[in-house]
C-alpha cells in the first residue's frame, strides 16, 4: 500500500513449501524491460538469470544511487545464489553464479547499457566475506559489503535499515546524499550494526532463530584493494 515503493518479490519453488511469485507491478509498467520471471520460476544459479534481473532493474527503475544484494546460499569461493529446484523440478546437480561469472555479468551490464558502476554489492549469504571475492568484483562496484562467516537463515532485518535510510534520504540534500561519506553513516554502518545486533543475544531475529555462536560483518571500499593487489604483485 505504499504509493513511494515499488517491490517484486520471489520465493524458490521448492515443492516442501509454500509457492509465492508475486505481482505488485502492472504489466504495463514492466512489458518493456520485464526479463521472463513474472509467471515462471527460473534458476537463480544461473548468471543469465542474475544478468537479466539486474537490466531489467536499471531499466524499469533508474536511480542516481543502487545497491546490488544477492540473499540465498552461498559457498564463498564455489559462488553464490545456489539453486536446487526449478519449475518444481529437483536439480541433479545444484547451480551457483560463480565468482569470475558475477564479475562478468557486471561488466557486461556496464557495456550495454552504458551504465555507471554501481554503488555497492552486499551479499547477503554464507561465508562470502573474503579477499578473493572482493578483489574479483573491485572494479564492478564501489563498496562491498559480506560476512566471512556462515549467516542466519533470516538474514538481515531490511526493513529496520531501509525504512529509516529512505527517511534520512527525504530530509536531506542531493550535495549530502551524493557524498560517500553519507552512504558509509547511514546505510553500511547500519547494515553491518542491525545484522550483528538483530542476531546476537537478545537480537529482534533470536526469537526466530535461535542464538548464533558467532555473526560477523564488514564494508570496505573497494578502490583501497586496487593498492593491495599492486604490492602483493610487487
Amino acid at each position: 500500500d505504499d504509493p513511494n515503493h515499488r517491490y517484486l518479490l520471489e520465493y524458490d519453488n521448492n515443492p516442501t513449501s509454500d509457492v509465492i511469485l508475486s505481482a505488485p507491478l502492472s504489466a504495463e509498467e514492466v512489458a518493456e524491460n520485464e526479463p521472463g520471471f513474472r509467471y515462471r520460476e527460473l534458476d537463480s544459479g544461473s548468471p543469465t538469470t542474475l544478468k537479466n534481473f539486474i537490466k531489467w532493474g536499471l531499466k524499469a527503475y533508474p536511480a542516481q544511487h543502487t545497491l546490488l544484494i544477492l540473499s540465498g546460499h552461498s559457498w564463498g569461493l564455489q559462488g553464490h545464489m545456489q539453486d536446487f529446484f526449478v519449475n518444481g523440478q529437483e536439480l541433479q546437480d545444484s547451480t551457483m553464479v560463480k565468482n569470475y561469472e558475477l564479475r562478468r555479468v557486471m561488466e557486461e551490464v556496464y557495456r550495454e547499457l552504458n551504465h555507471a558502476k554501481l554503488d555497492a554489492l552486499f551479499i547477503d549469504a554464507c561465508t562470502s566475506g573474503i579477499f578473493e571475492i572482493a578483489y574479483e568484483v573491485r572494479n564492478q562496484f564501489d563498496y562491498f559489503v559480506a560476512s566471512s562467516l556462515e549467516t542466519p537463515y533470516f538474514g538481515l532485518p531490511y526493513a529496520d535499515i531501509f525504512n529509516g535510510f529512505v527517511d534520512k534520504v527525504n530530509a536531506s540534500s542531493t550535495a549530502t546524499i551524493n557524498n560517500n561519506a553519507f552512504t558509509e553513516k547511514y546505510l553500511l554502518s547500519p547494515i553491518i550494526e542491525k545484522f550483528v545486533r538483530s542476531h546476537a543475544k537478545g537480537g529482534a531475529q533470536v526469537a526466530r532463530e535461535g542464538d548464533m555462536m558467532a555473526t560477523a560483518a564488514f564494508a570496505l571500499r573497494l578502490d583501497q584493494l586496487n593498492a593491495v593487489g599492486g604490492a602483493m604483485k610487487n
